[in-house]
């Protein structure tokens, strides 16, 4: 949690302190979506749990939005794109595969006993 909020924030001073321009972009759109959800379920790790946010809708559409970051990055614009600073370099591993590898895990390890439905697709 601590790289990918470090990656947002970084990426924010790179482009000059555009916000709009920075949250313009799906990865960070779905970077920051499972960074919010992330920091909320840790500080309110076991109170009010049954809350909306924490439903299996909420997550699997997080995790739905960041596993397309992952795979739309790693198998069509990996090859083509060239960092040109370390920093830049960081941010990308940490923006297109490590949240999304680590998200994608951890729904895979604690939601597997949720059963979902078909109809969620359309919600």
């Amino acid at each position: 949690m601590v790289l990918g909020w470090s990656s947002i924030i970084i990426g924010i001073g790179s482009s000059g302190g555009d916000v709009g321009f920075m949250f313009s972009t799906y990865t960070i759109q779905s970077n920051t979506m499972v960074l919010v959800w992330l920091s909320i379920a840790v500080l309110f790790q076991e109170k009010n749990r049954d809350h909306w946010f924490f439903s299996k809708i909420i997550r699997g559409a997080i995790t739905l939005y960041i596993t397309i970051t992952f795979l739309i990055f790693a198998l069509l614009l990996a090859s083509r794109y060239q960092p040109e600073t370390p920093l830049e370099h960081y941010n990308n591993i940490t923006l297109h595969y490590l949240v999304p590898i680590f998200f994608i895990l951890d729904w895979f390890l604690t939601e597997m006993d949720r059963e979902y439905s078909w109809k969620y697709i359309v919600i």
